[in-house]
Order: structure tokens, then C-alpha cells, then sequence
């Protein structure tokens, strides 16, 4: 008998009770659901951080490679916030050999000579701007064959001291002026992006007959020629 049937003579109120009683199985389904697979993934724990924490995880896995004389190589380049402080960090295979390239405030370029990418993924932007700190991305990208460029773009100009560890470059950022409230920011940026009263937005279309033949020409198989 059902649990949800307390006794024999008993009548069930509802349609609901008269399939629970007349049918065990229903209601065992029921009293002893399982958890949907979208629930289990949101209860899951997350799963361990496999990327380069200094101090912690210095080596990512597959991302070690052997020095090499003269040359390097640019395994990992990361980032870090504690509150409303930034640290921007560049690992390679050797001691870091750099130079900074420009001192626009907006923006903190290093270079890296005779050093190439270890990966094509190592390429990737970070996107940092959902931290509120002043340091908003970070690029790197391969220059020619001999030079790896790091960019940090900045919200806002501010101060930073460099130090060197082992294999990694540490850049510390000081805070910003202000507290920086990233969503209003973020806000703000897509409202700029929409377009204001007036403005036509004109979407440019190929023009149908633009892979027709023109006056003169023969179409494909009508009069052409042929060696």
C-alpha cells in the first residue's frame, strides 16, 4: 500500500490521493524524487583551480618547459585582487628578461625580447573589468618572432612597483582614487553604445546584381571561350 494511504478504509479527497493509493510505485516516485541534473550541477562542488597561483601553484600542468639559452618563453600571464588592489603577473621558463616600452598613464606596455608565446591559447585577453580595481585588461600578444608584448590598460592612472621572483614578473597596483562601483559602469558603457534619437543606422547590403556580368561579358558556359 501506498505510504500516503493511512489506512484500508480510508477514502482518498483528491484525484491526486486516488493515484498515489492506486498506484505504489507513483507515489514512491514522488516521496523519493531525485534531484534534477541543472540542481546537481549548481550544488556540485567547482572544481579545482588548474591555472598558475604564485606561491601556490607555480606550474600549470603541461606549462613547464626547459630553459633555453637565450631565449623565452612566456608560459602564463595572470591576475589577482585582494578588495581593490591588482596584481598583474608574467611567468616564463627563466629569470624575466623585460623592458617597459611606453609611459602612457592609461596604460602599461612591457616587452619581452627574444621570448616567444608558449601556446597560441597563452594569447588570450583578461578581462578584468568585473574587478573593482584599476586595472581593466590585460593583453599579450607575439610580435614578429623575437618579442612578446604585454599591454595593461588602466581605468584610471596609477602608481605600481615591479618585482621579480624566481620565474615570474610581479606588477602590485595601488587602488583607485575612488571606489569603483563596476556594474553603474558597465551600465554606463552599454548605454553608450546605444544609438541616440535621430541617428539613421544604415545596413549595408550587397547589391544582388554586383555578381552579374556586366555589359560585354559572356555568362559561364554561354559564348566563353575555351583553350
Amino acid at each position: 500500500m501506498s505510504p500516503l494511504c493511512f489506512t484500508p478504509t480510508r477514502r482518498p479527497t483528491s484525484l491526486l490521493s486516488a493515484l498515489l493509493c492506486a498506484s505504489p510505485l507513483l507515489s514512491s516516485a514522488l516521496l523519493y524524487a531525485q534531484p534534477s541534473d541543472e540542481a546537481a550541477l549548481l550544488e556540485a562542488p567547482r572544481p579545482d583551480y588548474l591555472g598558475v597561483r604564485p606561491g601556490l601553484t607555480n606550474f600549470a600542468p603541461g606549462k613547464r618547459p626547459k630553459p633555453k639559452p637565450g631565449q623565452q618563453v612566456i608560459t602564463w600571464v595572470g591576475f589577482q585582487a585582494r578588495g581593490d588592489r591588482a596584481k598583474v603577473f608574467v611567468q616564463t621558463n627563466g629569470t624575466p628578461i623585460y623592458e617597459v616600452a611606453n609611459s602612457d598613464p592609461s596604460q602599461v606596455v612591457l616587452d619581452f625580447p627574444s621570448a616567444t608565446l608558449h601556446t597560441r591559447n597563452d594569447a588570450r585577453e583578461l578581462d578584468t573589468a568585473f574587478f573593482p580595481t584599476v586595472v581593466r585588461r590585460v593583453r599579450q600578444r607575439q610580435v614578429g618572432r623575437q618579442l612578446v608584448r604585454v599591454m595593461i590598460t588602466l581605468r584610471e592612472p596609477a602608481r605600481y612597483r615591479i618585482k621579480k621572483e624566481n620565474n615570474f614578473l610581479h606588477l602590485y597596483f595601488d587602488p583607485p582614487k575612488e571606489p569603483i562601483d563596476v556594474i553603474a559602469e558597465r551600465e554606463r558603457e552599454l548605454e553608450q553604445m546605444k544609438p541616440s534619437e535621430g541617428d539613421v543606422v544604415e545596413l549595408k547590403r550587397r547589391r544582388p546584381e554586383a555578381n552579374l556580368p556586366s555589359e560585354g561579358e559572356a555568362e559561364s558556359g554561354e559564348g566563353a571561350s575555351t583553350p
